[in-house]
């Protein structure tokens, strides 16, 4: 069933929602889907940037902190802290210059609105990238990621298109990269996110004037559900 929070309730939901994953990312814990969706969207938001560089702050004192040696830590805490320390320094190197595939560029020079976050991942990985067509006027493309239990996707939806309508089986982060979309009967603009949290439902309309291109993360194995009868059936055939 669809989540019916509506005005000042599902706002302060979605903040805290946001402040979460905001946290999560600053320690490192995320999955690899969410990395990528999280730093897309603090490169739109100087708050949320400011949040991230405080809950790194903190965690650096607490770090400084603690007394018992290495050996006495847990393994999976030390691997976080090793990884967001590397991450850290990746994000200070300079982008660097590579060879494009020619799909590649077209398709960069297509969507001229990546966050550089997301566009220099595509770049480093040299991947491909090709619009796949959902239905009429939704295309995506499903990024690869470095773990096999989180997925991203760039969507692109013709204006007043509709996404298929979906139920989620874990959570599910959408940011918005151009245009707007409308979801639970609100409207989502550039650099803003939508959560999702598992066993909701929707079925998001795009801008009439704008249509969207969205980043999407979700984690788990299947992350979503197709819940109208067509894509039911489409499924099914796909399988």
């Amino acid at each position: 069933m669809t989540d019916h929070r509506t005005g000042r309730h599902a706002q302060q939901h979605q903040d805290i929602e946001r402040e979460q994953l905001l946290m999560e990312y600053a320690s490192g814990t995320l999955n690899h889907a969410f990395q990528l969706l999280l730093s897309s969207y603090i490169s739109y938001c100087k708050e949320s940037r400011q949040f991230v560089s405080e809950c790194e702050e903190i965690g650096g004192m607490m770090i400084e902190k603690i007394t018992c040696s290495p050996n006495d830590m847990a393994a999976t805490s030390l691997n976080n802290v090793l990884e967001r320390i590397d991450a850290l320094e990746r994000c200070q190197k300079q982008a660097r210059l590579c060879r494009a595939a020619k799909r590649r560029q077209a398709f960069l020079q297509q969507i001229d609105t990546l966050p550089r976050p997301l566009a220099r991942y595509i770049e480093k990985e040299n991947l491909a990238p090709k619009w796949r067509r959902i239905r009429s006027g939704t295309l995506y493309y499903e990024i690869p990621t470095q773990d096999k239990t989180s997925h991203v996707m760039l969507m692109k939806i013709k204006p007043g298109g509709k996404a298929p309508a979906h139920a989620h089986h874990s959570h599910e982060v959408t940011l918005v990269l151009d245009g707007a979309v409308i979801d639970d009967d609100a409207v989502y603009q550039k650099g803003q996110m939508v959560i999702h949290e598992a066993g909701s439902s929707h079925a998001p309309v795009a801008d009439r004037h704008e249509g969207c291109i969205c980043l999407v993360a979700t984690d788990g194995d299947t992350p979503l559900a197709l819940t109208g009868r067509l894509m039911q059936l489409l499924g099914k055939l796909s399988r």
